[in-house]
């Protein structure tokens, strides 16, 4: 346990150092609220040792200072590496935001912890048993709007200074254990109201724009398995781990895949959530600090932080 403490505060240290995370680096004597100036000893406050003067009439010979150790300024001196980053960052001139993001984890954990354990039989034995491990409440917005900005959606590589991270179907299976069947999941470019499956899902709610904090409500107060429940399990997923609209949407451009008879297990959500992270970099504005990210932000973050970790 102590080791892992250590690992966490290292990595904790090097992201404040970085400027990624705007925290002060861990240390036992600062108070656990950050941001409050009175955690701080004020430079006007501070006691000054006192120098011993030489009476009149005495040798002019100067007399030395006594400071305890613990008076004695502790001057850490950066090492090489951390030399090497500050370099790095300074030639890349990074401009760090903060992402406003749509498709919040927080919505799965929700819906997630509230599954009976029918509902939870049924997720696992169609190819989603690791989603039942989600337990995220949010993001962090710095690090969030670093990741965006550093994703190539040419390429699909997330650029970091710790290396490069090739997005790829089997990296995003390795996050997620989403089923990467054969069959491609297409998007229609305008929902279609006379769809069978699109109707089914709409009749759950009153509005046709349903905002993903309905289908969680939905979920919580729903203790079968029946087909709105699978229906909107997967729309909630392909949301959040996907993409929703600007204005915090469900994603309903792919209800008309998920039709009675479909094998979800069959479906390729891993190449999905690849298209999604491409589609969503590219209608991101990054200058417009009221603009609103509605792609897989949490497949970035998490993946940056895992990069982070195995260099320890």
């Amino acid at each position: 346990m102590d080791k892992v403490k250590s690992i966490v505060a290292d990595v904790i240290k090097e992201l404040s150092h970085s400027k990624v995370l705007n925290i002060p680096p861990p240390d036992e004597n600062i108070s656990s609220h950050h941001g409050d100036s009175s955690d701080f000893e004020s430079p006007s406050t501070t006691k000054k040792a006192k120098t011993k003067h030489p009476k009149k009439g005495t040798s002019s010979k100067k007399v030395k200072t006594k400071r305890s150790l613990k008076e004695a300024p502790q001057i850490q001196r950066p090492s090489k590496q951390q030399k090497v980053d500050v370099a790095e960052e300074e030639e890349s001139n990074i401009t760090l935001g903060r992402l406003n993001y749509r498709c919040n984890p927080s919505y799965l954990t929700r819906a997630i912890v509230k599954l009976s354990d029918a509902q939870k039989t049924w997720v696992s034995e169609n190819g989603f048993k690791d989603i039942l491990g989600i337990n995220m409440y949010g993001l962090p917005t710095q690090i969030g709007y670093y990741v965006v900005d550093n994703f190539d959606d040419d390429t699909l590589t997330l650029k970091t200074r710790c290396g490069n991270i090739q997005i790829t179907e089997e990296l995003v299976k390795e996050m997620y254990g989403v089923p990467s069947g054969k069959f491609k999941i297409t998007e229609v470019n305008v929902v279609d109201a006379g769809d069978e499956t699109t109707r089914l899902w709409r009749a759950q709610y009153e509005s046709r724009i349903v905002r993903l904090n309905d289908v969680v409500t939905m979920l919580e107060t729903s203790r079968v398995v029946d087909r709105q429940f699978i229906l909107n399990f997967l729309v909630l997923v392909a949301s959040v781990l996907g993409k929703c609209t600007k204005g915090g949407g469900a994603n309903q451009k792919i209800l008309h895949m998920l039709t009675e008879d479909v094998d979800v297990n069959q479906l390729n959500w891993c190449s999905y959530f690849m298209e999604c992270l491409k589609d969503s970099k590219k209608l991101w504005r990054r200058d417009d600090a009221k603009e609103y990210y509605a792609g897989p932000a949490t497949l970035l973050v998490v993946r940056n932080i895992f990069l982070k970790l195995s260099l320890y």
